[in-house]
């Protein structure tokens, strides 16, 4: 795992011709960008020539994600990363790198997060069609109750490949949450079960499917 900044990335320029001619470690498979968000000119002129070995993107401590809304403007598109976690929700536009990453098939992301993504999903009538496994994280020392809108049931069809959520511990002080979690399991269960019997095999293990804590 490469963890960033390093100092020529914090500083990157628009039109810098190094920007093309990253050193990237060999075989580089996650990648970390800490306390800080890149520029736009990082996404399209860096990130545009991540090695093709890369698929994890973890972003930590990272409060302004306004590069992230001017990249998602301009329409670029990172299909090769699969995996995403992010830490912060503080002025997260989360609707949009939800967009950038359309190949997601693991995502993390505080409680709020998913729930202000999970309502511009509805309004929008989009899903996120790849994604398989999902986990609601704390975010700070404050964890709202999700569950009383049945937000948990709701996202399962508008994730038609979700097999497994995981839920962070702090989530079962609300006594209402663990019938949404529970309704939850049984959908995703029914879910895998018709997708084991059209493939003819196991392709997931029944004891992993449903909603976890963690």
């Amino acid at each position: 795992m490469l963890s960033l900044p390093p100092s020529d990335f914090a500083e990157t320029c628009s039109g810098d011709p190094r920007n093309g001619k990253v050193n990237w470690p060999p075989n580089l498979t996650e990648l970390q960008i800490n306390s800080f968000l890149p520029p736009a000119a990082w996404w399209s002129e860096i990130a545009s020539h991540w090695p093709k070995t890369l698929h994890s993107l973890i972003i930590r401590d990272c409060r302004n994600y306004e590069t992230l809304v001017q990249e998602t403007v301009s329409s670029t598109l990172y299909p090769q990363i699969t995996s995403l976690r992010v830490d912060a929700i503080h002025s997260c536009p989360e609707t949009y790198w939800i967009t950038m990453f359309p190949e997601l098939r693991f995502l993390s992301i505080p409680g709020q997060a998913m729930e202000m993504t999970f309502w511009w999903l509805i309004e929008k009538k989009k899903g996120i069609p790849q994604l398989e496994q999902l986990e609601l994280t704390q975010y700070g020392e404050e964890t709202s109750n999700f569950s009383t809108s049945r937000l948990i049931t709701q996202m399962v069809p508008w994730l038609p490949r979700l097999w497994q959520i995981q839920i962070h511990e702090s989530y079962e002080e609300f006594d209402d949450i663990w019938a949404d979690c529970q309704d939850a399991t049984n959908l995703l269960k029914k879910r895998v079960k018709e997708h084991n019997q059209d493939a003819g095999q196991a392709i997931h293990d029944l004891d992993d499917v449903g909603v976890l804590f963690f």
